[in-house]
C-alpha cells in the first residue's frame, strides 16, 4: 500500500553546488546513485496522488519506490564518507534512515546508525557527534 510522504524531505540528494564538489574530488560514481534518486523523486511527484498540503507537496509512494530511493541515498552517503565528505553524507544518510524506518526495516536503518560508531571506533569523536547530530 502506498504512502504518504512529503517530497522535499523524503527525497534529500546533493544540490548542484555539492555535485561540483564531488565532481573536483574526481568521484563519478557518486552520479549515479544522484540520478536515481532523482528518478524516483520525478517518478513520486508526477504521480496523480499528490496533493499541497502548506507550502508541502505530498504524494503516494510505493514501499518498492521508497526502498528503492533509501537504498541509492545510502550507497551515495557511504561513497562520499569513505571519501572524506562526510558533511555531503550526512544528510543523505538521515533521509536514508528516516525512509528505512518508515519501511519498517530497522535492520537497514541500524546500519546507519552503525556508521556513526564506526566514526567512535576510528576515534573521530567530533566527526561521530556531528553525524549524530
Amino acid at each position: 500500500e502506498p504512502k504518504q510522504v512529503d517530497v522535499e524531505s523524503t527525497f534529500t540528494s546533493l544540490n548542484d553546488v555539492e555535485m561540483q564538489e564531488v565532481r573536483t574530488k574526481g568521484l563519478s560514481e557518486v552520479e549515479g546513485p544522484v540520478r536515481q534518486i532523482a528518478a524516483v523523486r520525478a517518478k513520486v511527484a508526477n504521480g496523480v496522488d499528490c496533493t499541497h498540503v502548506k507550502g508541502r507537496l505530498l504524494c503516494a509512494a510505493t514501499g518498492g519506490d521508497l526502498s528503492q530511493l533509501a537504498t541509492e541515498q545510502f550507497q551515495a552517503a557511504q561513497m562520499l564518507r569513505k571519501a572524506g565528505l562526510l558533511r555531503l553524507s550526512r544528510p543523505l544518510y538521515a533521509a536514508a534512515c528516516a525512509v528505512f524506518a518508515q519501511l519498517h526495516n530497522p535492520t537497514n536503518a541500524a546500519l546507519i546508525w552503525d556508521v556513526g560508531l564506526g566514526l567512535q571506533h576510528e576515534g573521530r569523536h567530533q566527526e561521530a557527534l556531528d553525524f549524530y547530530a
